[in-house]
């Protein structure tokens, strides 16, 4: 079972691809309700616009052989956006003591109602990124390699830019393009996303209490 957007080869006659991403299995209105009240306390402000990093390890396996936001990238980023508004950082790794002060100090089971309550992320979690879009925030994904899910969030919602050179100039850019979608725009698209994809837990359940008989359906339906 798959996604729509997965990219890579899958067998044929053997798989089920589905309208959805896996972050809508605990992001979808029906089963997360972003509490603002949760936001500030975690660190959002609401006299201005805010905007969360996200910085990772890099040790995961399908890290292998890529690298992130340089020190030097991460402050030019965090100087353009701290002074658009409120800037929070998340990071696996330590910060330098001249990041410290922006470092997200609350409680990680919090980050889905900060995140939500967010003007723009920009991060180097393709996850997170994704979670941004179908919660309507937009979302810079900056690394050398795409994911499918980040791609179709891009080419069919907008909801996502994804910047696949660690330069300053191209993040820039970026960041000033998607700061020009304004509210309703923002709100349309993440409409439509909704309305375009599956209730991805359902799905899942439907296709283990049925299976195999679902994917026969689903297979003649796509001419697998």
């Amino acid at each position: 079972i798959a996604p729509r957007c997965y990219e890579s080869w899958l067998p044929k006659r053997r798989h089920v691809r589905y309208a959805g991403y896996h972050e809508l299995a605990y992001l979808r209105k029906n089963v997360f309700s972003p509490d603002e009240n949760i936001a500030i306390k975690s660190g959002i402000k609401t006299d201005k616009d805010n905007f969360l990093i996200r910085l990772v390890s890099w040790q995961a396996n399908h890290d292998v052989g890529e690298n992130g936001f340089s020190t030097e990238l991460t402050q030019q980023l965090v100087t353009k956006l701290a002074s658009l508004g409120n800037v929070m950082i998340t990071s696996e790794s330590g910060l330098p003591n001249s990041l410290r002060g922006y470092e997200y100090t609350g409680d990680i089971s919090n980050m889905h109602h900060v995140l939500a309550h967010c003007r723009l992320y920009v991060g180097e979690s393709a996850t997170m990124a994704s979670e941004a879009a179908v919660l309507g925030v937009p979302a810079l994904y900056v690394a050398n390699t795409g994911r499918g899910y980040t791609n179709e969030q891009e080419s069919r919602y907008a909801l996502v830019k994804n910047v696949v050179e660690l330069k300053w100039d191209k993040i820039n850019a970026a960041i000033e393009q998607m700061l020009l979608l304004s509210k309703e725009k923002i709100a349309k698209k993440r409409a439509t996303l909704l309305k375009d994809t599956v209730d991805v837990s359902d799905f899942i359940v439907e296709c283990v209490e049925s299976y195999p008989q679902f994917l026969n359906v689903y297979q003649q339906s796509e001419g697998v």
